[in-house]
Formats: C-alpha cells, sequence, structure tokens
C-alpha cells in the first residue's frame, strides 16, 4: 500500500514491515493525493508495470514507478489543485 503526506513525500509499504520500502520526494509542496494505476487480472493491460500517480499543491501529477521507487519522468502540470482525501 502506500501512503502520501504533508511533508512532500510519497511512502510505499509492506505489510511485513513496519519501515516503508520506498520513501520517495519530488514535489515542492504538500502531497494531497494518490492513485494507483489499474493493472493486475481483470485490468485491460494486465502486464503494465505497476505506477503510482500523486497529485501535489505544486500543481503537478508525477507517476512514480512503483516497483524500482523511482519517479518515472514523467509530469502533467495542472492549472488548479481540487481538495480530496489522501
Amino acid at each position: 500500500f502506500a501512503s502520501c503526506s504533508d511533508d512532500m513525500t510519497l511512502k510505499i509499504w509492506s505489510m511485513s514491515k513496519v519501515t516503508p520500502v520506498h520513501n520517495l520526494q519530488a514535489h515542492n509542496k504538500e502531497i494531497y493525493t494518490i492513485k494507483w494505476s489499474p493493472t493486475g487480472s481483470g485490468a485491460m493491460n494486465p502486464n503494465a508495470t505497476l505506477l503510482l500517480a500523486s497529485a501535489s499543491f505544486d500543481l503537478t501529477v508525477r507517476l512514480w514507478d512503483v516497483e524500482r521507487g523511482v519517479f518515472s519522468k514523467y509530469t502533467c502540470k495542472t492549472f488548479r489543485a481540487c481538495l480530496v482525501g489522501c
């Protein structure tokens, strides 16, 4: 699972560990929401790389490669931020 925070970090967790598997940071302001890519059984592209999108008050959406724990070098600029629970 994953979590986002006001400290501008995105954490990837394992159910079997008490510390994050990956502690990621690339945003310049707080991250307010995250969303998993649809992969796996039943998805249109079940073998796709598992990605996580994060949206921040810096008005960007960034895509993360979850397996490697790295920023996927894709950033989308937005024009407004909408408050959605994280």
